[in-house]
């Protein structure tokens, strides 16, 4: 051993130099955290800025794809880490109808290397349908007439046309097409799918049904029966952004866990958006429960947040109040958290989130599109 130590060459550099990283990538023993302190979480990592989609408003990941869906456009970007931007604006005129207008609500699939995204109907125009697909290259444009919504699964995209469900499945050819009786009320928009239910969002004009149903996604003639999972609450059927017939389509934004859905509405009386949540397991035909009214958007047009939900929690695009998540967890008082508010100089103003793997990703006003990890939550009761 070495009693004495050699005192240091002042002519010789120091080992390191406050606060810069280190040659292999280390933070240097300055600029870490005191003994004890936390580091906290990572802060969201920036994949990339779109430049020509305006305003995104819907997310979907596929093939480790992220698409990006804004009130003009389509777009896509590596989900992984930092990439270049691929974007599609203006979409393409179909049938002389503008699928870029801006002020329809609109919808977002992605599965395999294509990604579909449809303006609702009205009744101002038919809804429109349109797809670009990587493996050839090209874009197939479809308008069926009547279309309400979309829904992906594993393996296809498929459309929902007036009361039948579904008539179209892309890629591929072939369409399932099922009836919905007319008691059921008019088919108000669709939501995701978590594998195993598909959820479609079903609305009623002054005091007829108007709530969520649910079905197998397997699409075969034994699926096609619905069941009722919950009615809206009494003064969101009539007040609601979703007035039917006229305009007789507006879409809730839905998602699901194993255990839960949500559904994302309006209450006009107070000009604010409200999250909705149902469990699997509660009886049918009751009204669902709000979770919350704190910081969700009033949908109007293309602004309407979206959704996304893990085993404890919901996210959902807080607008001015940036991304926004809750516990979801029955028995635990839920507390909103925003998860990436604006500082000074800075908008993060969301409407667009998803959630995928281990990470959540949202995008915000500007064309800024994020991915990060979401806080550790305990497990639900």
């Amino acid at each position: 051993a070495v009693r004495d130590k050699a005192p240091s060459d002042p002519n010789r550099a120091p080992y390191y130099s406050s606060g810069s990283p280190l040659p292999d990538g280390g933070v240097p023993l300055d600029a870490r955290a005191p003994d004890g302190a936390p580091l906290g979480p990572p802060p969201p990592t920036l994949l990339g800025k779109l430049s020509l989609v305006s305003q995104p408003r819907r997310l979907a990941i596929a093939n480790d794809r992220l698409w990006v869906r804004g009130k003009l456009g389509l777009g896509f970007l590596d989900a992984r880490g930092p990439s270049s931007v691929t974007e599609m604006s203006p979409l393409p005129v179909i049938q002389g109808l503008a699928l870029d207008d801006a002020t329809d609500p609109s919808m977002l699939g992605a599965v395999g290397n294509s990604a579909c995204v449809t303006n609702i109907a009205t009744d101002a125009r038919p809804g429109a349908f349109w797809c670009y697909d990587l493996n050839v290259l090209g874009k197939a444009e479809i308008q069926p007439d009547g279309i309400q919504g979309i829904v992906p699964t594993d393996t296809k995209i498929s459309l929902i046309v007036a009361s039948r469900f579904p008539t179209f499945v892309y890629p591929g050819a072939g369409s399932v097409a099922g009836t919905i009786s007319p008691a059921d009320g008019d088919l108000a928009g669709t939501g995701l799918t978590n594998g195993k239910l598909g959820m479609f969002a079903f609305g009623g004009s002054g005091s007829s049904f108007a709530g969520i149903r649910i079905t197998n996604t397997a699409y075969g003639p034994a699926d096609l029966s619905l069941t009722t999972l919950g009615i809206l609450p009494s003064d969101l059927r009539t007040e609601s952004v979703f007035p039917l017939p006229a305009p007789r389509a507006r879409p809730m934004a839905l998602a699901s866990n194993d255990t839960a859905v949500f559904v994302a509405a309006n209450r006009r009386s107070t000009m604010q958006g409200v999250i909705l949540w149902k469990r699997l397991v509660d009886a049918g035909n009751t009204p669902l429960l709000q979770l919350t009214e704190n910081n969700v958007p009033y949908a109007s047009g293309a602004d309407g947040t979206s959704l996304a939900a893990d085993a404890t929690n919901v996210y959902w695009g807080g607008g001015p109040a940036g991304p926004m998540m809750m516990d979801a967890c029955a028995g635990r008082t839920p507390t909103p958290r925003a998860l990436f508010p604006s500082k000074t100089g800075e908008d993060n103003t969301t409407y667009a989130v998803a959630r995928s793997g281990s990470k959540l990703y949202f995008a915000t006003n500007d064309g800024r599109v994020y991915s990060m990890d979401p806080p550790a939550s305990a497990p639900c009761p």
